[in-house]
């Protein structure tokens, strides 16, 4: 799993193979929340 912070908003997330995603929240402070748990699952 590959997860990059394209802006203070929005989180880019890669899974395996062909599968992503975007994250996109109303604060940054919500992003961080989200990035914080994104990055717990992906270890």
């Amino acid at each position: 799993m590959r997860i990059v912070k394209i802006s203070e908003t929005e989180i880019y997330v890669e899974m395996t193979g062909k599968e992503s995603f975007t994250v996109t929240c109303s604060s940054e402070q919500l992003a961080e929340r989200w990035l914080a748990l994104l990055e717990g699952l992906a270890e």
